[in-house]
């Protein structure tokens, strides 16, 4: 199972609120969710670059 992480400062495409959006890292895929409008958006096979910001910004 795969962990939530919140992305400090993300804006939601769909809603544009601030600090709702978390990234979950299942099968290799990276999905971003909203918590507050439900958008989701999945990316497959997320670049290394991608996962290393995000590990900075959630450490």
């Amino acid at each position: 199972m795969s962990r939530a992480r919140f992305i400090a400062g993300a804006k939601c495409p769909k809603c544009k609120r601030i600090d709702t959006i978390q990234v979950v890292f299942e099968e290799g895929n990276e999905i971003s969710k909203c918590i507050f409008c439900g958008y989701t958006n999945l990316r497959d096979n997320p670049t290394t670059e991608n996962k290393s910001v995000i590990d900075i910004v959630t450490k």
